[in-house]
């Protein structure tokens, strides 16, 4: 059990990282809208709900259920079956993003393959199988207590990230920024985070056997996706909808 100071620390240390990664991510937002056509960042703001939307289906709570069983095994012992539930995590990670991420394409270029191409989606596609390894493995560390490392990527680097990229973009001359471009710094940044929790994983790695518990697993998971998902749904949801029945600008404007 750590000291009473060293929690106190470290809860200070993850708030402070989490206010900050708001700032970059409000700062972001501020030079988007700062440099890009109203259309083209109501547009990207589109594609990005649609992406969260699809990355959350398609992790299936793989990232909760990740907290509560490596939690659990690590503080068991049970080596074989927290090697396992990382190997599972991966291929619903990659398995199921990978089919998600084929469907919406396809949906997109039935649908609207302007605006698939114009709006950045077909650019922001690898992302979701981004996000869910990030989401993965951050849920497994702070399932071996390290929180701070498990938000470092996503709450600090990402947003960094893409506030870089959109400063390069607009100091480069490339003004008004299109939804295209600032879709590529945004993958850029699901990049470098993905890589930079890939290295902080790799210092945790079990040395047994794996044991798997499929079905045990994915009756946990699904319940907590369905749980965070309501809130996502309910906080996402409404801007699919101004996009689809009032247009691009209006869903720039409801954006910001």
């Amino acid at each position: 059990m750590l000291p009473i100071r060293s929690k106190t620390l470290a809860s200070a240390v993850l708030l402070t990282t989490r206010v900050a990664g708001i700032g970059l991510g409000y700062a972001g937002t501020v030079v988007m809208t700062r440099w890009m056509d109203q259309s083209e960042f109501g547009r990207l703001s589109i594609a990005l709900t649609i992406i969260s939307l699809v990355s959350m289906v398609a992790l299936a709570g793989v990232d909760q259920a990740a907290t509560r069983f490596v939690t659990q095994y690590s503080r068991e012992g049970a080596s074989g079956l927290l090697r396992g539930f990382r190997a599972w995590s991966n291929r619903i990670v990659f398995g199921a993003g990978g089919v998600a991420a084929a469907l919406t394409t396809v949906a997109c270029l039935i649908l609207s393959p302007d605006w698939f191409w114009s709006s950045g989606l077909a650019l922001l596609i690898p992302a979701i199988l981004l996000m869910n390894y990030i989401a993965s493995i951050r849920g497994q560390l702070i399932g071996r207590g390290k929180p701070i490392l498990g938000q470092l990527a996503e709450q600090l680097a990402r947003p960094l990230v893409v506030l870089a990229g959109i400063l390069g973009l607009a100091y480069a001359g490339d003004v008004p920024i299109t939804a295209s471009a600032a879709a590529g710094a945004i993958l850029a940044s699901f990049v470098v985070a993905a890589t930079i929790q890939a290295v902080i994983s790799g210092r945790h790695r079990a040395d047994a056997p794996p044991k798997f518990e499929s079905m045990h697993w994915r009756r946990i998971a699904l319940p907590l996706m369905l749980t965070s998902g309501v809130f996502l749904l309910m906080n996402r949801t409404d801007l699919l909808l101004v996009g689809g029945l009032l247009g691009d600008d209006d869903a720039a404007e409801y954006a910001v």
